[in-house]
């Protein structure tokens, strides 16, 4: 209902209006990951076509896909990143 403060952190946020609307499409999960395309009938497979591994859903790529996680650890050279073994995976709206 817009009332959550997730919500205002991301329209909020001083950056660019493409970074906020990604930021809102990972959080409603609407990005075209491999499984939203499969529910939709768009393709035969959701598992993750760079690894092959996993379900390809909104977390996946970021965190837990090997080529995600080596992207991780490179921008936490240059940012303050937390530890990528402290996000977890909580649901929908992780």
């Amino acid at each position: 209902d817009g009332r959550r403060k997730g919500w205002q952190l991301i329209w909020k946020c001083d950056i660019p209006p493409s970074a906020r609307n990604f930021a809102w499409r990972v959080a409603v999960d609407s990005l075209p990951t491999w499984q939203n395309k499969h529910k939709r009938g768009l393709e035969t497979s959701e598992l993750c076509t760079l690894c092959a591994t996993e379900l390809e859903d909104n977390f996946h790529p970021f965190l837990r896909c090997p080529l995600g996680r080596n992207l991780w650890h490179t921008m936490a050279e240059v940012w303050s990143l937390p530890d990528i073994n402290m996000v977890e995976h909580t649901g929908k709206e992780w």
